[in-house]
């Protein structure tokens, strides 16, 4: 729980950071503009280029958040089923803005706070959703293959074939290769290729 919420706390203050360039770079202008004593005619243009810069950064904003929802949702509903989902909430605050991770559940259908206490199952969806947006998202992008040590390992067994599942269709979707290192039987199961390893070498 400790880890995720440092997760939580580094994504935000990345998006915080964005957000808080733009609305620097909006009161740079401004102070510019008084600092050249601009004219009217002049005035309404730097107008019209804060507000393109401003819509610009929205829709950057808006687009990163539509990914981040996008993927963090695919991999919450693959396991869990449709009515779960996630959600970022801007707030803006006296010239501060703030940022909010929102999860939707069957008991929280507008959304609540995901560090709030749930089963360790979801905290474990959650959390490699999160790492998966983050890498997804990140430039330069690369393809390198993922390894996953022991992952899920707090979700009830009988989610093996649908976690197997949704990596598989997580890799279709990003061209990424999944190696995973597990004591499930059952997870093992999905895996296109197995490998055993056992105190005498490695059994096909």
């Amino acid at each position: 729980m400790n880890r995720l919420r440092d997760r939580l706390g580094r994504l935000q203050r990345s998006i915080q950071r964005d957000v808080g360039i733009r609305d620097k770079t909006r009161r740079d202008l401004k102070a510019e503009c008084v600092k050249l004593g601009m004219t009217s005619r002049d005035q309404v243009i730097h107008r019209k280029a804060a507000l393109f810069i401003e819509r610009v950064a929205e829709q950057s904003r808006i687009e990163m958040s539509d990914s981040f929802e996008a993927i963090v949702g695919f991999v919450l509903q693959s396991v869990l089923g449709p009515d779960y989902g996630f959600k970022i909430l801007y707030e803006q605050k006296r010239d501060r803005a703030s940022v909010k991770f929102h999860v939707v559940d069957p008991e929280y259908p507008e959304g609540a706070d995901p560090l709030e206490s749930r089963g360790g199952g979801v905290v474990d969806h959650l959390s490699f959703a999160l790492r998966m947006a983050v890498l997804e998202l990140s430039t330069p992008r690369n393809n390198l293959p993922i390894i996953l040590d022991e992952p899920f390992k707090h979700v009830h067994k009988k989610y093996s074939a649908d976690l197997a599942e949704m990596l598989k269709r997580l890799s279709d979707r990003t061209g990424r290769q999944f190696i995973v290192v597990t004591h499930n039987s059952e997870f093992a199961e999905c895996a296109d290729e197995r490998f055993e390893i056992s105190g005498k070498g490695v059994i096909d």
